[in-house]
């Protein structure tokens, strides 16, 4: 009941009571007078860019889409927790979606998930919600013209595109724990990058894909 309050507050009295411990009251964990901030990032393997559909390859271009769904976040200290929002300037807990083959520059963009105050401290754990609906990839190829002889007269490009539905293993828990040790110091950024295989993590079944979620931590960044 008192979680459901926090989440109703303005953001800045948000700010307040963490720095005045009333988080502690709801989760188990020590405050501070001064909290820190832990960003959630991930990024999809730059390596991992191709996907074979019904015996047809199709890279990733521009305008390609993998919707993933990021919810419940939470950092622990043990048994001890504190909830993760969007932004510092976030006061509700929202399921958040990313298209994590999203390209920049021909390379995929790296997405911040939560920008979240928590008191600092050591922490050993992040646990997300993750799962997705649907992948969509297109292919761009080169289709001939040809007169009633057959002989060719031209070219055109055309695209195809191919959605397909994306589902968890049934014996999956959407829930996932990332062990971790790593701190959150006053007034500075700690960042946990996630690794994504985006097309490695699907496995054909039928005209849909299960998502086996490889993701791991790649890297704890302390940011000034």
């Amino acid at each position: 009941m008192f979680e459901k309050i926090l989440k109703l507050l303005p953001v800045g009295f948000m700010a307040v009571l963490i720095t005045a411990g009333i988080f502690g009251c709801d989760s188990g964990l020590e405050t501070s007078p001064e909290p820190g901030i832990l960003r959630v990032s991930i990024q999809s393997n730059p390596q991992d860019t191709a996907i074979v559909i019904k015996s047809d390859t199709f890279s990733v271009i521009q305008g390609d889409s993998f919707g993933v769904k990021f919810f419940q976040g939470k950092v622990y200290n043990g048994d001890n927790y504190a909830l993760l929002y969007e932004s510092t300037d976030s006061y509700l807990t929202e399921d958040l979606v990313f298209n994590v083959i999203k390209r920049v520059d021909h390379s995929y963009k790296k997405l911040t998930v939560y920008e979240s105050y928590v008191p600092p401290k050591s922490y050993d754990r992040v646990q997300v919600g993750i799962n997705a609906e649907e992948i969509r990839v297109s292919r761009v190829y080169t289709r001939f013209l040809y007169d009633a002889d057959g002989n060719v007269i031209g070219s055109r490009l055309d695209t195809t595109t191919i959605v397909n539905p994306v589902r968890l293993p049934n014996d999956a828990s959407p829930l996932m724990n990332f062990e971790k040790e790593f701190e959150v110091q006053e007034n500075k950024t700690t960042e946990i990058v996630l690794r994504l295989d985006p097309f490695d993590s699907l496995e054909r079944f039928k005209d849909s894909y299960v998502f086996n979620r490889k993701i791991s931590v790649q890297d704890v960044i302390y940011h000034d």
